[in-house]
């Protein structure tokens, strides 16, 4: 990503989501706190997936990520 101009939006999609393991919490958390990082919006019906997504973005303070339902409410807001 250190090639790219501007800032990059990411679209999480949660649905396949099992245990939140280490490894992807630190993904989050450093996509969180890269500098390019533009909206993060994050998508899942699981309820578990709800809760992994409300701790994320607890813990990062990125005013720009939010969590939705479906797919397409996240990709709308990301176009914003």
């Amino acid at each position: 990503m250190n090639m790219v101009k501007g800032k990059v939006n990411i679209l999480v999609d949660l649905n396949q989501f099992g245990k939140a393991s280490p490894e992807s919490r630190k993904i989050f958390k450093e996509i969180s706190e890269y500098e390019k990082t533009g909206k993060v919006a994050i998508f899942g019906t699981h309820p578990v997936a709800r809760v992994l997504a409300s701790f994320v973005m607890g813990i990062t303070k990125k005013k720009d990520m939010r969590f939705f339902k479906t797919k397409e409410e996240a990709y709308a807001w990301l176009k914003e």
